[in-house]
This record gives C-alpha cells, structure tokens and sequence, in this order.
C-alpha cells in the first residue's frame, strides 16, 4: 500500500522576532496505527481539516473500509440529517458519531455584530445539537452508539476577544452533560462523551472571522491535531464521560473552579497578546460569513460546513 501524500506547506508567520511554521501534523502517522474498523473516528474529527474530502475518501478505502464523502450545513438541521441518512444508506448504520463543527469572531464583544454572534451559536452550539439529535434519533432505536462532542477548556473559562465562541461552548457542555444524563436515565446503550480540547495547531486562524489588528492565533501551549485525535478516538472507544486535554488546561479549568476571580485577571493580562501574532491581517482574509463550502483544503476557508465521510458497515466491539 501506498503511503499517504505529503501535509501541504504549513502557513509561515512572525512571531517575537522570529519566523514560526504552522505546520498541518502528517496524516498517516495516526493512522497506521489506528485498526481499520477505526478510521471513522481518525477521520470525522481531523481529517477533514488537513485534505481535500475525496483524498480522504481514497486513503480510508485504502485501508479496507467503506466511505462516503457528504457536505452538509450543520446549521441547518434538515440537511444534516438528510446527510446522515445518506451516509447509513451507503455504507450502513452509523455507531460513532463526533460533532466538532465551530465558528468565531475575535474581537472585543461590544465590536461583535449580533448576526456574528448569531452565526457562531448556529454552527457551534446548534451544530452540536443537530448532530447529537441526528445521532440519538439512529442510535437510541438499535441502542448501541457513541457520540463525541468535542468542546474546549473555553467551556469552562471565558476569556476576553472570544465572548461568542465561549458562549457557545458554554451551551455545549451544558447540553452534553443534560443528554448525557437523560441516556443514563433511560439505561441506554448510547452514550454521549466530551472531550475539551486545549489550542490546536489547526487552519481556523486562516479563516475565522476577526476584528483585530493582527492575525489571530491560539493562546499558547499549542498542541498537534494528532495529540486531539487520539483522545478522541480513545472517547470514542470507552464512552467516558469528558476529558479535558493538557496539563495548563487542566490548571486553568481546575482554577476556574476554586479561584475564578484570579483566573479572570490573569486571562485579562495574557489572552489579549496571546491570541495575535506580529503579522497585520491581510485585507482579502478569508470569511465565515459566505456560504458554506464543500471544499475543505489547508486554508480551512469553511466553518459552517462539516464533512461527515465515514460509517461503520459493521458494528465494531466496544
């Protein structure tokens, strides 16, 4: 079997003096040691942001499993459940399910205009919650699924330039640990996990909205898409019930809990400065405020679509 085709070139920025290299991690790494009946997950959630969806198609059939390739809008709740009922017609029940569709605007909230905060909560909280009923509507009547939703340590700690994207992460967590609940209620077979992800090293910065000055970035530690996947695939496997990923995150949630004044100050000091790189934004930047896209490549130039490629045809042993 062939190996994987190279990342594309990573995304070059200035940083304290310094040039720094966005590089997208390579994809086969993973992958190699993921068995077949797993590529949905590896796939779902980090795949798509790193190759066009075709390829991705091509190398999971490459390993020996069925995919299928749907665009949909997950604000839109028909054509996402349209999409997942074409996906179980082509390639069988679906048994893993991972929700990570998001949009942003950095700015400082009195700057945010309401039909951006209004986009950001459609794609990632409402994309959250249509993915999940999608989800619970196929997997409650075979009672056997798992679904991922995956949040951030922003769920727990708002901080400033991010009042949009944290709102919505808020709601996220407080809708996954509600249905969580009403699953072990009912003594389901489902289950429904969250795993909190720290800043990834991902193209949104391309392409998230922004009202700043310089071009944004993630507030450091920044970790490889892979360090994510795995949890993922590790909640996928286990159905636990959240995970909150990196050591400062870990420090940063538990502090929110015990000291939240301090930890509010101490995102008013950082955050502002962390989140923007030395380099001006350029005037033709890409938005999230278009249609969505069906084409997902390096620049990340969608958020509002999401690429649902792979189902199980079989049903895997948990």
């Amino acid at each position: 079997m062939s190996s994987p085709p190279p990342p594309p070139p990573g995304r070059r920025h200035r940083k304290g003096g310094k040039t720094v290299e966005q590089q997208p991690v390579r994809g086969g790494r993973l992958l190699r040691n993921v068995p077949t009946n797993r590529l949905a997950l590896v796939d779902r959630y980090w795949l798509r942001r790193i190759w066009r969806s075709r390829r991705c198609g091509r190398l999971v059939r490459g390993h020996g499993r069925n995919a299928a390739d749907v665009a949909a809008d997950v604000a839109d709740w028909e054509a996402l459940d349209n999409a997942a009922t074409r996906i179980e017609h082509e390639v069988g029940p679906i048994d893993v399910w991972v929700n990570n569709a998001m949009a942003t605007v950095f700015s400082w909230s009195w700057e945010v205009e309401p039909s951006e905060y209004r986009r950001a909560t459609e794609v990632t909280y409402l994309g959250q919650v249509h993915g999940t009923l999608a989800a619970l509507h196929r997997m409650r009547p075979r009672d056997r699924g798992r679904i991922v939703n995956v949040g951030s340590a922003l769920a727990y700690v708002g901080i400033p330039l991010q009042s949009a994207y944290c709102g919505a992460k808020f709601a996220c967590r407080g809708f996954s640990e509600s249905v969580r609940a009403e699953l072990l209620h009912e003594r389901s077979g489902v289950t429904l996990s969250m795993v909190h992800l720290p800043a990834i090293n991902t193209p949104q910065f391309d392409w998230s909205d922004t009202h700043l000055p310089n071009h944004p970035q993630p507030v450091p530690p920044i970790y490889d898409p892979d360090v994510a996947a795995r949890h993922v695939v590790a909640a996928a496997l286990d159905g636990r019930r959240s995970k909150v990923l990196g050591s400062w995150n870990k420090l940063i949630v538990a502090g929110g809990k015990v000291a939240p004044s301090v930890i509010s100050h101490y995102a008013a000091i950082s955050a502002v400065a962390g989140q923007q790189t030395d380099d001006p934004v350029v005037p033709d930047r890409p938005s999230t405020s278009g249609s969505p896209s069906t084409t997902v490549g390096t620049t990340g130039r969608t958020a509002r679509s999401v690429i649902v490629r792979v189902a199980f045809s079989t049903r895997t042993s948990w």
